[in-house]
């Protein structure tokens, strides 16, 4: 059987936010097949940035809480089953940039 390695439990992917103002547990569960899953859409309705005074706010609701708690028991959308499948033959490496913000500097890093 087939298990989900959720690479956000282990802060090898970050956090996203999309173009809604929703804070969203990776960037590539901003796409459509995705938005439409219920249980996805259950995490939605609590992450609206601007109806929270901090991020941490967001993932301390129920619904947040009960997303990675699915996950844990290999229950989740299936673009977590194309991202985090346990043993994937073709991991990916996610390349991305942090700007230092008091030096402008650009810095690129790689993940699996």
């Amino acid at each position: 059987m087939k298990e989900l390695d959720p690479l956000c439990f282990k802060d090898s992917i970050g956090y996203a936010v999309t173009n809604r103002g929703e804070l969203i547990p990776c960037c590539r569960c901003d796409e459509p097949t995705n938005l439409e899953d219920p249980l996805f859409k259950d995490l939605l309705s609590v992450s609206k940035i601007s109806d929270h005074d901090n991020i941490q706010n967001i993932l301390d609701t129920k619904e947040w809480k009960q997303f990675y708690t699915n996950l844990s028991n290999n229950i989740g959308p299936l673009v977590c089953w194309h991202t985090c499948i346990k043993d994937k033959e073709d991991k990916q490496v996610q390349t991305f940039s942090i700007i230092d913000p008091d030096t402008g500097e650009i810095k690129h890093k790689q993940r699996r």
